[in-house]
């Protein structure tokens, strides 16, 4: 999980590169939030792997489909995790990529 989140990453910060509407700076404080995941994730991984054993390519090639399976992972590892701090952390982390899944909606149906 925390190599998906670099994954989305990269194309949050070459849209916010590109972006016009608030100079990008919303879609580059997602990347970052995106960064802290992955690196959290990294030093504390979370006991519980999510159901959904692999992402497909389609989920991976670009922001929207990996959004949209980083909730469902999150939010799946929220429901069944072993303890307490880790359901908490992957809500919490559902959240943060759900807002992002949000921006990103928003950005398609502006443009």
């Amino acid at each position: 999980m925390p190599i998906l989140e670099q994954r989305l990453s990269g194309p949050l910060k070459s849209m916010a590169g590109l972006s016009t509407l608030d100079g990008g700076g919303g879609l580059q404080a997602l990347s970052n939030e995106a960064d802290l995941r992955s690196e959290s994730m990294r030093e504390h991984p979370l006991l519980t792997t999510p159901r959904p054993a692999k992402a497909t390519q389609k989920a991976v090639e670009s922001a929207l489909p990996l959004c949209e399976f980083l909730a469902n992972c999150y939010l799946d590892i929220g429901d069944r995790a072993a303890n307490e701090e880790d359901a908490d952390r992957a809500r919490e982390f559902a959240s943060q990529v759900i807002h992002c899944l949000r921006a990103l909606r928003g950005r398609r149906l502006s443009t």
